[in-house]
């Protein structure tokens, strides 16, 4: 009877944890937090990208960084509060660090996604738009008030976003360069040849991976478009230098001199092609706004998986 009466306690007591487990199993997620780990997060992301990709991050800059900087502060200080707090039940305590961690996860990424954004596509198209335009410019001479014909210089045309070149003017692809570092740096001059003396060569179409390593055959841009007489300005600072680079090498191999080199893409219409950057950081972002949506909803199936194991 003893024997007996230990098995049925046993079995009674393994009755017991398997209902405890069952009920861990059916517990009942809290609703509304739930829906709260699907949805600040995702909303967190898509103010963060919407501020950082688009034109206030190009007229006010520090403004953003500071905007999005304290959202993310703001985001890992709830975070740890809600860790610490002695007040709140597990239960409680673990959908709210959900909640917070999410955000600043969210808050980051949006951050990050919408800088590689801005800076790919939508600050080129701001720059072009918004810098100044010229017209019918000489690529190789100018005019003083006296009369005298001195050479194009790039010094007066620094603030330019740009240009529109005389109808004469062409890429000498028999004076192109290259620099190599990763890609191929291709530059060739923009000039007026008709110039047969005291000739400037301070433009430059430029473009990557676009001519042969020994600099030749430049094909960059729009150089077979015989409508193609402009240019806009280069869209990455980052390249400038390496461009430069490319730049003196057909000083050297030319027997030119570049006093005050600018670089452009060399293309039929500016304008057309500064929508179209901005077309794509658009198209861009609403592919990243859908698929963010899928990744919050993950997150909440995870949190959701892991309530349940409190």
């Amino acid at each position: 009877m003893e024997h007996l009466y230990g098995t049925l306690t046993e079995l009674q007591l393994k009755d017991e944890r398997r209902h405890q487990l069952d009920l861990k199993s059916h517990r009942r997620i809290n609703a509304v937090a739930l829906l709260q780990v699907l949805f600040l997060p995702w909303i967190a992301f898509l103010i963060m990208l919407s501020v950082v990709s688009f034109g206030g991050h190009y007229w006010l800059p520090i403004s953003t960084v500071l905007l999005v900087a304290g959202a993310f502060g703001v985001s890992i200080w709830s975070f740890i509060k809600t860790i610490r707090s002695p007040h709140l039940k597990p239960e409680n305590r673990f959908f709210s660090a959900s909640i917070s961690a999410s955000v600043a996860s969210a808050v980051f990424l949006g951050w990050f996604l919408g800088d590689l954004n801005f800076w790919g596509d939508m600050q080129p198209a701001y720059q072009a738009e918004h810098m100044a335009a010229y017209s019918n410019v000489n690529p190789s001479t100018e005019k003083l008030w006296s009369g005298e014909a001195v050479p194009t210089r790039g010094r007066r045309f620094q603030d330019a976003g740009r240009i529109y070149f005389m109808n004469s003017a062409v890429i000498d692809t028999n004076r192109s360069a290259n620099f190599m570092m990763g890609n191929l740096y291709c530059v060739a001059p923009i000039v007026d040849p008709d110039c047969r003396d005291n000739c400037g060569f301070d433009f430059w179409a430029v473009g990557l991976n676009c001519c042969d390593e020994d600099g030749g055959n430049f094909s960059c841009g729009d150089y077979a478009n015989p409508l193609a007489k402009a240019g806009i300005r280069l869209p990455s600072e980052g390249r400038r230098q390496s461009f430069r680079m490319a730049v003196m090498a057909a000083e050297s191999k030319h027997s030119l001199t570049s006093t005050h080199a600018l670089f452009f893409l060399w293309v039929q219409d500016p304008v057309a092609v500064a929508e179209s950057w901005k077309r794509k950081g658009s198209r861009r972002f609403v592919i990243i706004m859908f698929l963010s949506f899928f990744a919050s909803f993950f997150n909440a199936i995870l949190v959701a998986n892991s309530a349940r194991m409190l």
